[in-house]
């Protein structure tokens, strides 16, 4: 079993000193952004013999589920980051510059990802189907939008994950009563 002095150390490394946060935060959005991508297009070429207007009416109920989850989830993480920021401002200890920073860049990631949800509803919500007066190449483009518009959100939301996990790691090692104690 580990000892409390480990774990404090382990805890630690999540501290603002831990310059690797923020590099971490931005390589696993960016693994969730290529990953949902590939996904997208992967099976993309799976049904490849579809006309791509069938692909986007046949995608358009779970991306329409999928760009409320994150729309919802940014929506709600916004208040409760000013309930951080609220709680962390009447606490006794004082936090340093990079928590601030933390919850501005999260908030920014929190817009960028609820327009992005926006965005891909509003363009799923237009008119679909097999028209003849629309070229192949436009509903081409309108899948790319989509599939990028998608695959960024989902980046986004894995990026504020990630750190959301730094800054609360952050707040529970300066708010700890015995991590206090131990130093």
């Amino acid at each position: 079993m580990a000892s409390p002095k480990d774990l404090y150390s382990s805890v630690a490394e999540a501290a603002p000193e831990f310059p690797n946060s923020t590099l971490i935060a931005a390589v696993g959005g960016g693994i969730a952004f290529v990953g949902t991508g590939f996904i997208y297009f992967g099976l993309q070429q799976i049904f490849r013999h579809l006309p791509t207007y069938q692909m986007i009416e046949a995608m358009q109920g779970t991306s329409n589920t999928l760009c409320f989850a994150g729309v919802t989830a940014t929506a709600t993480i916004m208040p409760l980051m000013l309930t951080i920021f609220s709680f962390a401002r009447r606490s006794e200890r004082e936090f340093d510059h990079w928590f601030y920073r933390r919850i501005k860049l999260i908030a920014l990631f929190c817009v960028g990802a609820f327009v992005a949800g926006l965005f891909t509803l509003t363009v799923l919500s237009a008119p679909l189907g097999d028209m003849s007066e629309v070229s192949t190449t436009w509903y081409n483009v309108l899948y790319y939008t989509i599939v990028g518009s998608i695959s960024g959100m989902v980046g986004l939301l894995m990026t504020i994950l990630i750190l959301l996990y730094y800054s609360i790691l952050h707040i529970v090692t300066h708010l700890n009563p015995h991590v206090q104690q131990e130093r």
